[in-house]
Order: C-alpha cells, then sequence, then structure tokens
C-alpha cells in the first residue's frame, strides 16, 4: 500500500491561546482522517519540543527543532500578548515569524498565515500593561506581502480556519485530483441534466442563497422543477467557487434517518462507523469545505427530521456558504437556512422547454395560454408535450375548460396512463413502490414479473412518455407526482402483492447474513425491507426482518430505525415480546430511560421465555439506575435472577449478563462484600467474554480502593475484552475508569486526557445517561479547569445529559 505523503505545519503562538490551537489541531486532526493519501504533521514548541541544549540558548534549540524553513504552512495566532522578548526579536512568536518570511521570500515556501482576536482583552493581560501596546505595534509592520485574518471567537476562528484550509489543500494537492470512491459516482451521484434547459437567473438566486446562509432550503410543488435546478447549479459556471466539485446528492426515502444517509457515505466523508452521529455530521461538513463540495438531499420532505438534528444543528453554527441544500415540497422552517421558493416557468421558459423536446409548432397564443393554465409547471407541460407529440392530440383542445395547473395536470397524466399497456401500467406501478429510485437489480426484478416479449419494450415505453426519468448510470425514478397518482389508481390488493415481493427482494440480500457479518449498506437494505412490509401491512414479514436486524442495528447505531420499525408493531397491538424489548432498549440507549421502565415494567416470561426474561430485567435495571432508583433496580434483577435459566446457550448468556449487571449496581450502591462475592462466583462459572469483561471492571473497581496500580492492569484488561466484543458502552466505562485511576496517580496529561476526550465522545454517542456518568464528568471537570479542550467537550456533554434526563440528573 502506498504510504501517504506529508505536508509540515508549524503552529506558534505567545501562551494565551491554547483553546486556540486546539481548535485548529482538531481541525487538522480531522482533514488527516478524512484525507488518508495526505497527511498534515504538526509542530508546536510546547507539545513537540525536546529538552536539551544549544549555543544559542532555547530559542536555538526550537529553532533547530522546529525546521521552520522545511515546513509547509506555518500559522500564527495571537490575542492580548505578543510574548516574551528573545535576543534577535520582540518575541520568540515574532522571531519564528521573521524566519518564516525570510525562508518564504528565498524559496516561495512556507506559506504564512496569521490570525488575530478581536475579543475583549482578558484580566490576567493587564498584569502586564505592556504586551498589548507590544502587539498591536508588531501588527502594524508586518510585511506589506503579508496579510492576516481576525476572528471575535474560538468558534469563528474554527469555522475560518475550516475554510482556509480546504482552499489551501485543494491548491497545494500534491496528488493531482483526489478521485471520488466508487459510491460517490452511482448512487450518490446528481441526476443528469446534460439535454436539460438551463435557468441562469433562477441558478444565479440559487447561488446567492447559497452563499448568504449556512444552509439553504429549496421548496416548490411536486412537479415545479426544483430537482433538475438543484442538479443545474452543480454543473452551472455560475456555482459558487466554493462547490467547484460534483454535487454529492442523496434521495431521502419516507421515514428515512440521518443514520441511513451516513451509512451511504463513504468512511473517508464521515469518518468510522463506531462515532456518533454528532461527531459523524461535524466530519462530513468539514469534508465539504476541504472537498469543496455541496450535499443536496432530495425530498427532505419525507425525512425523519428529528433524526437530522444533529447534522443541522452543526451545519446551521457554520460559516456561510452554505455546504448543504435540502429540497423540499414544503416549508421546512429550518434554524438559520435560507429558504427559496422555486419560481413559475416564463412564457419564454416554457417555449424552450417545448423546442428542446421537439415541439416547436405551438403559436404565441396558445404559448400564453399553457404558460398561464399551467402555471408554467415544467411536468404539466411535459405531459401536454407527450400528448401531442406523441397521441396526436389537439393542442387547442387540450387547453380549452376552465381546469388549471394541478387539476389539469392531472387530467393530462390521466389521458396518458389510459393509453398504456397492462405490462406498462404494472411496471410504472412497481417503480412507483420502490424507494427512493429503481436500480439495475431492482429493474430485473421488476421486469421478472413481464412476459418476456414486453419486458424491453414497456420500459423503453415509460421513458419514451417521460414517465420514467434516468438518473445516471443504471439509476432511474418515477416523479413523485406520478408515483402519487399511480398508486391512488392501484387497488389495495395490488399494491400489497408488490410491496410484498419488493420485501423479499431485500430480504433476500440478507438471508444468509448473521447479525456480526451486515454491513451498513446491507442493514439499510433489511430496513427498507422491514418498511416495505409495513407499508402492506404484513406483520409477519416486518416481524421477521425486525428480529433478524436488530442486534445488528443496535451495534451499528440505528437506534431511530430500529425503534421506528418496533414502534410499528407495538401500535398494531398483539405485540412480540422481543420487539417491545428492542423498542425499550432503544429508548433507552437513545437517552429515554422513563420509556424503558414504562415498556417492561409488569411483564411476566414463561420458563420458555427465559432469556428475554434475563434480558429484559437487566435493561430494566439499567434505566431504573440511570433513573437514580438504585435499590428498585436491585430488587427488580433479583427477584429475575431467582428462576432458573436451564440449559439454552442464549438463556445462559442473559443469565450470566444480568448476574454481571447486579454486581455492579451493588458495587454503584456500596455493597462491596457482596459484589466482590458475586463477582468471584461469575469469575469461576461464565464463559460469555461480555460477562467476564464486566467481572474484570468490578475487581478493578475493589481494587482501586487501595491499590490502584492492580486496577490500572484489570481496566486495561477490561477495555481489551469490551473492544473484542465490540460493546462501546462497556469499552468507555472501562476507559472512564482507567482515566480517572491515572488521574488519582497524578498522570493527568497524555493518556489520561486522550481517554477522558474518547469517552466522552463515545458515551455521547450511546445516549449514556447514567448518574454515576454525571458524577463522573463532574469529577474530570475539576481536574481539567484549565484545559479549554476538554473543558468545553464536559460541559457540552453535561448539557445534553441533562437536557435527556432533566431533574433526575440532580436527584
Amino acid at each position: 500500500m502506498e504510504s501517504p505523503s506529508e505536508k509540515r505545519v508549524i503552529l506558534i503562538a505567545p501562551d494565551d491561546v491554547e483553546s486556540e490551537l486546539e481548535a485548529l489541531r482538531a481541525v487538522i486532526e480531522q482533514a488527516n482522517q478524512l484525507r488518508p493519501r495526505e497527511r498534515l504533521t504538526v509542530w508546536n514548541w510546547r507539545t513537540d519540543a525536546t529538552p536539551g541544549m544549544h549555543l544559542d540558548g532555547p530559542q536555538g534549540l526550537t529553532d533547530q527543532q522546529m525546521r521552520i524553513s522545511e515546513a509547509d504552512l506555518v500559522i500564527a495566532v495571537f490575542w492580548s500578548r505578543l510574548g516574551t522578548p528573545v535576543g534577535d526579536a520582540e518575541s520568540g512568536t515574532a522571531h519564528e515569524l521573521d524566519l518564516a518570511w525570510r525562508s518564504w521570500m528565498a524559496t516561495g515556501k512556507p506559506t504564512v498565515w496569521i490570525y488575530f482576536s478581536k475579543s475583549n482583552i482578558p484580566q490576567p493581560a493587564y498584569k502586564d500593561p505592556e504586551q498589548f501596546p507590544r502587539l498591536d505595534s508588531f501588527k502594524k509592520t508586518l510585511p506589506k506581502e503579508q496579510t492576516f485574518s481576525e476572528f471575535e471567537s474560538v468558534e469563528e476562528l474554527q469555522r475560518d480556519f475550516t475554510k482556509h484550509l480546504g482552499i489551501w489543500l485543494h491548491e497545494n494537492d500534491s496528488g493531482g485530483a483526489v478521485e471520488d470512491p466508487p459510491i460517490l459516482k452511482g448512487v450518490l451521484a446528481p441526476p443528469d441534466v446534460a439535454r436539460t434547459l438551463q435557468r441562469p437567473k433562477e441558478i444565479e438566486r440559487l447561488a446567492g442563497s447559497l452563499r448568504d446562509a449556512p444552509i439553504a432550503c429549496l421548496r416548490g410543488i411536486s412537479g415545479s422543477g426544483k430537482t433538475r435546478l438543484a442538479a443545474q447549479y452543480g454543473v452551472s459556471p455560475l456555482r459558487l467557487v466554493e462547490h467547484s466539485r460534483d454535487l454529492l446528492w442523496y434521495e431521502v426515502s419516507p421515514g428515512g434517518t440521518l443514520e441511513e444517509m451516513l451509512a451511504m457515505l463513504p468512511q473517508d466523508h464521515v469518518g468510522p462507523a463506531g462515532l456518533s452521529p454528532l461527531t459523524r455530521s461535524k466530519n462530513l461538513l468539514t469534508t465539504l469545505r476541504l472537498r469543496r463540495q455541496l450535499l443536496v438531499l432530495d425530498d427532505f420532505h419525507e425525512a425523519d427530521k428529528t433524526s437530522y438534528t444533529p447534522l443541522l444543528k452543526v451545519a446551521g453554527m457554520q460559516s456561510c456558504p452554505a455546504v448543504i441544500m435540502l429540497l423540499s415540497r414544503e416549508a421546512l422552517y429550518v434554524q438559520d437556512s435560507a429558504e427559496i421558493a422555486v419560481r413559475a416557468w416564463t412564457a419564454t421558459e416554457v417555449r424552450g422547454l417545448l423546442e428542446q423536446l421537439g415541439l416547436s409548432t405551438l403559436n404565441d397564443e396558445l404559448l400564453k395560454k399553457l404558460t398561464r393554465k399551467t402555471g408554467g409547471l415544467p411536468l404539466a407541460v411535459r405531459f401536454f408535450w407527450v400528448l401531442v407529440k406523441e397521441f396526436g392530440r389537439d393542442p387547442k383542445a387540450l387547453l380549452e375548460g376552465e381546469l388549471s395547473q394541478t387539476h389539469l395536470t392531472e387530467q393530462w397524466y390521466g389521458e396518458i396512463t389510459a393509453e398504456l399497456s397492462e405490462a406498462e401500467i404494472a411496471l410504472l406501478r412497481y417503480f412507483s413502490l420502490a424507494e427512493p429510485y429503481v436500480t439495475e437489480p431492482v429493474l430485473k426484478r421488476a421486469q421478472a414479473l413481464l412476459p418476456r416479449a414486453q419486458r424491453v419494450r414497456a420500459f423503453m415505453r415509460l421513458q419514451t412518455l417521460l414517465l420514467v426519468e434516468s438518473r445516471g448510470s443504471a439509476r432511474w425514478a418515477v416523479h413523485p407526482f406520478v408515483a402519487e397518482h399511480t398508486l391512488n389508481d392501484t387497488d389495495d390488493g395490488t399494491k400489497s402483492s408488490m410491496l410484498r415481493d419488493l420485501c423479499k427482494f431485500s430480504r433476500d440480500g440478507i438471508r444468509n447474513l448473521k447479525p456480526n457479518q451486515m454491513t451498513h449498506q446491507s442493514l439499510v437494505a433489511g430496513i427498507r425491507g422491514a418498511r416495505y412490509a409495513q407499508r402492506a401491512k404484513d406483520a409477519d414479514a416486518s416481524h421477521l426482518i425486525t428480529v433478524s436486524i436488530a442486534s445488528a442495528a443496535k451495534r451499528l447505531g440505528y437506534y431511530r430505525s430500529l425503534r421506528e420499525l418496533c414502534e410499528w408493531h407495538m401500535l398494531q397491538g398483539d405485540c412480540d415480546p422481543w420487539v417491545e424489548y428492542h423498542y425499550a432498549h432503544c429508548e433507552l440507549i437513545i437517552g429515554k430511560p422513563r420509556h424503558t421502565v414504562m415498556v417492561l415494567t409488569g411483564k411476566e416470561w414463561s420458563d420458555e421465555d427465559a432469556a428475554l426474561r434475563f434480558a429484559s430485567a437487566r435493561v430494566l435495571a439499567d434505566a431504573r439506575s440511570q433513573l437514580g432508583d438504585l435499590n428498585s433496580a436491585i430488587t427488580g434483577l433479583r427477584d429475575a435472577l431467582r428462576h432458573d435459566p436451564g440449559s439454552h446457550r442464549g438463556a445462559l448468556a442473559a443469565y450470566q449478563q444480568a448476574k454481571a449487571t447486579l454486581a455492579r449496581l451493588l458495587l454503584e450502591n456500596g455493597s462491596l462484600a457482596e459484589a466482590r462475592e458475586l463477582a468471584g462466583d461469575l469469575a469461576r462459572t461464565t464463559k460469555d467474554e461480555r460477562s467476564l469483561a464486566v467481572i474484570v471492571m468490578l475487581l478493578g473497581r475493589l481494587d482501586a480502593v487501595n491499590n490502584s496500580r492492580d486496577a490500572e492492569k484489570r481496566f486495561r484488561l477490561a477495555m481489551s475484552k469490551f473492544h473484542s466484543v465490540e460493546d462501546r458502552r462497556g469499552f468507555a466505562w472501562a476507559s472512564r475508569s482507567l482515566a480517572e485511576v491515572l488521574v488519582q496517580q497524578g498522570r493527568v496529561g497524555g493518556e489520561a486526557r486522550k481517554l477522558v476526550r474518547e469517552s466522552v465522545s463515545i458515551c455521547s454517542r450511546n445516549g449514556e445517561s447514567t448518574l454515576e456518568y454525571v458524577q463522573w464528568l463532574q469529577r474530570m471537570r475539576k481536574v481539567y479547569m484549565k484545559d479549554a479542550g476538554v473543558l468545553n467537550l464536559i460541559d457540552h456533554e453535561t448539557t445534553r445529559v441533562s437536557s435527556d434526563l432533566g431533574s433526575s440528573t440532580h436527584s
């Protein structure tokens, strides 16, 4: 494998901008994750200089190690201080900038960026009143070749730096243009608009909205041409320079979630699957800026909008221009967005569209009448063309009567479909049910339902009549208006039959996959299959898929999608207990322990449901403990564990996990002796790896009272075991415990700091909201009061947990 090329970045600054440097490091770290072919190495004297001696003193040693002439980019940040004077300069930072300028004059590198903070001068700065005047004087004497940027907050600096770094990387890409992964050229490719009529004035309006807001919402009724307009923007010379790469296009399925969208994006855009949706959203937005790309979410009115909150919240905090555009039939009222409505087509544009389609004989009077009666709706104009060109209808007769726009469009659509054969209607119905578009495998599946002689002819005929449109290579779509009216004219029995076939098609794709073998793409296919079954009101098929994908959905972070599937069954009544359990578990994971308690309290299980009894008892106990009711959690779990697990492997594993949970709750409750006895018993009898990891954790917690070194060893072993069984919540628990032990030993920096940041990130993703976690956050806050990067992370997470649990976090 080819090793990545490297670019050296040097950060220089006085000692009053630690938070600002942390923000820059975070952006560079994201850039490295998202551009694996080209790595940015960062050097700063506070973190990377080593002790030693030099004839020119400490600054000479720093210069030797810094090697500023070999750097590609030097970044200086100032706020209230210039720094301590050195032999030949006003400060060390000023000296280093002078070295960078001299090198640039001689060789053309490094590039030098300077950022000045405009925020209020901090109180400690007044203790050295000469610093700020010196800094102001230095600012006025910068070389004429040097420009600078100013910022008012760390967040603004981070946003501006992300934009600047993206432009610099684009201009200095040592490997040429970055090749898009194959997935971007298919599923995520925009519609082909090479042969569509351009609307330069509308594209210019759209570019203005994208330039002036962090999010743009393009709104228009079905058939107004918003999809084509957005796609045209992506290839127009009028598009913004920040969107110079191909559009990234995603068509949202009905009820589609953010998790499903992130699953379809390459990992180098969003980061590893184990990260939280919020973190992956941040990575995505950073990638879009670095790559100069715009993400378009088509049919966003169909989305599960609640699940998209992390993405829209982060996007709203970004600087302009927008890197996200939402297409919708209805007003979205997204905060910090610019909403632009698609304007009706003019008579001139309608004439251009008809001429492009091959109808140039319409006189001015009929053209004006067509524009007025259709409201310039492109879909209605295309229906008009089909009736005139393909079926020989009289244009004047089509425009007679009182009907206009929507009603006229419906009438013309009805006249077109009346001319279709049974095979063509059947194919159109199948396509109208497929979500969110038709791919080649779906096409082959649909055509298999038709006689061999009619397959190709029916498909080509639907394209000729503009009822099915190409959306790129091996991808087709039925216009939402066509799909809606086609299905309105389809009886329930036919719809159910086709939906069941689509469900079976999706299920066949995952039939032989074990839960631990499922990828994001196969899981999304399973979720769509369950939705097809639910639309067909086929509870059995939906249940079969939902239960088969449940563990993979939780492992890969599709909590909301799984919760939605389970909720449908619960609303039907007579719900399968395992579905109720998965619903309750998802509610717990996304931070709603009260709902978990409501669903699972009072359930009674037979001996045949032993695995379900122990699994439910464990989740219920976790929910009660998160709500601060430890005694009730322990009592309930004890009662469940009085039952015999029998000899079934699944029941035995669930029993051991429940016992391990009980031992943990006892430890949290201060019952050390009983917790130690239970842990010892489990250590002798359990074969379940996850339970063994919990036992090691318990023993480590007990050791931490008297012997922190032994506790450290146990926590490291527990982290390894939790990692091997892909238990992220357990891994975060072990990481938190190890970080705290290291802090107790006085090892606050380095590994402990990294563990704190990683633990908070994982807990945020998992929706962790226990009192134990809140107390840990409070303890870590006291330790890292002077570390702005960690402190901001802890404060943000504390706010989230408080929001999830409300007053229970303070009970």
